[in-house]
């Protein structure tokens, strides 16, 4: 047992240097996040300004205040929850590499799980912290609501963790059968930044357009644990929003395990 954890610690230590070893990139990722929040601030400002209510009023239901906690929150959440395992498969198999991942006498989704886990770790020190002390220091980010609701928010953001990691887990499979599956990455990169509310909150949609949108799982990633922090979903309807994000995840599990199994039977190692 303590032999299987050093080597998942070792997974989780790579994952973190491979990073490190692009450094302009790792720097790149750090500045933007600082660029993001100051976009959605000047963005939502001439939003409310133009509004009939002015500086003071609400749109869609939030106010400034609530809108950029909303905006550092989700682009947190957003950054980490980022474990690219779907980018890694991808071109594991393509480089052929994917061969010896499973000749390893380790699972394969743990194992990408605990590689994930180490980017995760990386973005949520070096991003996700700075990004939420410079959201309080710039008067971008409040505090959260109280009471019972607060206690459910770390459990929907673990949650929300899973589905994200079974979700790219499921797109980096993808890549056995299509070879090239980045297209399908992006695609389905771009459908959470509408569908989870990372763009604009889902409140600002069309009734029929949300009612659609909140059908899916992605609303469960992002939209629906800001709103446990903002006090805006309370009680039963708290509840609910756990309850159904646990049912997605044993849907993404279960559709994991299958695809994983397919896949291995699919495997054809390219240029190697």
């Amino acid at each position: 047992m303590a032999a299987t954890f050093d080597i998942y610690l070792a997974i989780i230590r790579i994952a973190w240097l491979n990073i490190l070893a692009y450094r302009t990139y790792a720097v790149m990722q750090v500045i933007g996040m600082p660029i993001v929040l100051f976009s959605y601030y000047f963005l939502y400002s001439s939003l409310f300004a133009y509004s009939r209510q002015g500086m003071e009023g609400t749109v869609a239901g939030f106010d400034m205040r609530q809108l950029m906690t909303y905006a550092t929150l989700v682009s947190a959440i957003r950054m980490f929850q980022r474990t690219n395992i779907d980018r890694h498969i991808g071109h594991r198999v393509r480089s052929g590499m994917i061969a010896i991942d499973f000749i390893r006498p380790l699972n394969f989704m743990i194992y990408c799980f605990f590689r994930g886990f180490g980017r995760t770790l990386f973005r949520t020190s070096m991003i996700v912290i700075p990004t939420l002390v410079l959201g309080v220091l710039f008067g971008f980010l409040h505090p959260p609501a109280g009471g019972v609701t607060l206690m459910l928010f770390p459990v929907s953001l673990i949650l929300a963790y899973m589905i994200g990691f079974f979700l790219s887990y499921i797109v980096g499979l993808v890549s056995f059968f299509v070879q090239y599956n980045m297209g399908i990455a992006w695609g389905v990169e771009l459908v959470i930044s509408i569908a989870a509310g990372v763009m604009v909150p889902l409140d600002f949609y069309p009734d029929a357009m949300r009612a659609v949108l909140q059908a899916l799982p992605f609303d469960d990633m992002i939209y629906m644990p800001t709103m446990l922090y903002l006090g805006r979903i309370t009680g039963a309807e708290a509840l609910g929003v756990i309850g159904a994000q646990a049912v997605w995840l044993v849907v993404f599990w279960l559709a994991a395990l299958a695809l994983g199994r397919g896949a291995a039977n699919k495997l054809m190692v390219q240029g190697g």
